[in-house]
């Protein structure tokens, strides 16, 4: 029977067999080694104007607004006289503005009727988008920025 070749330390029949078939050349080289640029990513974006959110209607015919500025201080009036205030976390914020990036659609249909029904507007960045209660499963982007604006400030 044969026996496998003997290797001598610092061989290179010895380095390759410590470091695998292909030899130390095989091992995987940083991407951000020397010579290569750092590696970043893409800033979150941010909220480049305050944001706007009415909801008016329903039965007794209320009419609250949310004000949320860029830095995420907002403030809520329920038209009553009562006023709440807070700060969007920093994951809030950001998750605000990138729904705000979507088609929010623009204004709603002047002739849709919902009865007792709360109608909604958001003004972000010099443009509105609006919609009814009874928009919501035509409305996806609009409702996605009120459900998260009335999750965090009770509008």
């Amino acid at each position: 029977t044969p026996s496998a070749p003997r290797t001598t330390p610092g061989s290179p029949s010895a380095s390759a067999s410590a470091s695998g078939p292909a030899g130390p050349t095989a091992r995987p080289t940083s991407p951000t080694g020397p010579g290569m640029p750092p590696r970043t990513s893409p800033a979150p974006p941010r909220l480049a104007t305050a944001v706007t959110v009415e909801r008016a209607g329903g039965i007794a015919g209320i009419r609250e607004v949310v004000t949320i500025q860029p830095d995420g201080r907002w403030q809520r009036d329920d038209g009553m006289g009562h006023r709440r205030t807070g700060v969007l976390a920093a994951a809030r914020r950001d998750q605000l503005a990138r729904l705000l990036r979507a088609d929010l659609g623009g204004p709603a249909d002047p002739d849709a009727t919902c009865h007792d029904g709360f109608r909604y507007t958001v003004r972000y960045d010099g443009a509105a988008a609006s919609a009814t209660a009874c928009d919501r499963g035509r409305r996806a982007a609009l409702f996605a920025v009120l459900d998260l604006v009335s999750r965090e400030t009770g509008i």
